[in-house]
């Protein structure tokens, strides 16, 4: 996968966006650049199959990218708040316009921040105007415990309820997605985690590797992750200065991001919880595996604990990275 942040500017200014976005930032992907990324990943990275057009708002500047991709042979998506379906006429005209260009599917973001600055009903238009034009429409919901806005209330609404009792459902998905806190109010929100119950945000990371992600401002980015932005060792270099492929694969001699992608952020906070003998506040609270890794990150101690102890997992996570990529190898061919 290419996931191409086009931009950080947005319609909305989200109190948690990962990127900071809001309407005065200025930051974009060119036409010559985006065409520039698409190319090159093509030529190195044969397996790539979907471009990912996100944000900030990526729909501020869309038909020609979309037609770009089209142009490639390769599957569109698109993420967006729905800012622009202010009716459901207009919804349709502007997808219209997008499906001819070559879109596929159509990724909708909404929740309690989103719907401060864009309005149910014009998530409801912008869903209703894809199915109807035979889109894979896929709605992700912000959740948390706190959450006023939950998926049964989409489920729900009259608007799309002749949607959901049609056949026009098999291209439609509701996601909860696990909202991740970038203040401090977020965090005193977040509900406790019983550690023994299975959650995916105990599993390994299955970013990384796996997908080239470019920003607004020409950084190779290790994954498309909430904290990425945040996370200098996350940040893997300038693709104006460096190739796309150099950058890449210098990953592969870096044991941290080998564990993460084999254990995940969450089990090497535990190891390391075990390995210094006292409990990891971080652990005790139910969130995104994003959350974890960032937590990781950006505290010293446990930096320094996992170097200090990473050889008493270096043989059995290389074992299982050599079984994954194997695997991930088999389902390619």
């Amino acid at each position: 996968m290419l996931t191409l942040i086009t931009t950080f500017k947005c319609s909305s200014a989200c109190l948690n966006c990962c990127f900071e976005c809001n309407p005065n930032k200025e930051e974009k992907i060119s036409y010559n650049d985006a065409e520039r990324y698409i190319r090159t990943s093509l030529a190195t990275f044969n397996s790539i199959k979907v471009v990912v057009l996100t944000g900030g708002e990526s729909f501020l500047d869309l038909p020609f990218l979309i037609k770009l991709i089209n142009n490639y042979g390769l599957i569109c998506r698109v993420v967006t708040n729905g800012f622009w379906a202010k009716s459901y006429e207009n919804a349709v005209r502007i997808l219209k316009l997008c499906k001819e260009a070559g879109l596929n599917e159509i990724n909708y973001s909404t929740g309690d921040e989103h719907l401060e600055f864009v309005p149910l009903e014009s998530v409801v238009n912008g869903i209703k105007a894809a199915l109807d034009l035979e889109l894979i429409t896929v709605v992700n919901i912000e959740s948390a415990e706190e959450r006023n806005f939950k998926m049964c209330d989409l489920i729900k609404n009259e608007g799309l309820k002749p949607y959901i009792n049609s056949n026009k459902a098999r291209i439609l998905k509701f996601t909860n997605g696990i909202w991740m806190p970038f203040t401090q109010e977020g965090l005193k929100s977040l509900p406790k985690l019983y550690t023994k119950i299975a959650h995916p945000c105990k599993q390994r990371c299955t970013n990384l590797f796996s997908a080239i992600t470019i920003s607004p401002t020409n950084r190779l980015y290790a994954c498309c992750g909430l904290p990425v932005k945040y996370i200098k060792y996350l940040d893997l270099g300038d693709v104006h200065i460096h190739e796309i492929e150099a950058l890449y694969k210098q990953q592969f001699d870096d044991f941290m991001k080998i564990w993460l992608f084999v254990d995940g952020p969450y089990r090497i906070l535990m190891f390391l919880e075990e390995k210094l003998g006292h409990e990891i506040p971080e652990c005790r609270v139910l969130s995104h595996s994003c959350f974890y890794c960032a937590c990781l990150f950006t505290n010293k101690q446990y930096l320094s604990a996992a170097k200090r102890y990473y050889r008493d997992r270096y043989y059995s996570v290389m074992l299982k990275f050599s079984f994954l990529i194997k695997q991930m190898n088999n389902i390619k061919k």
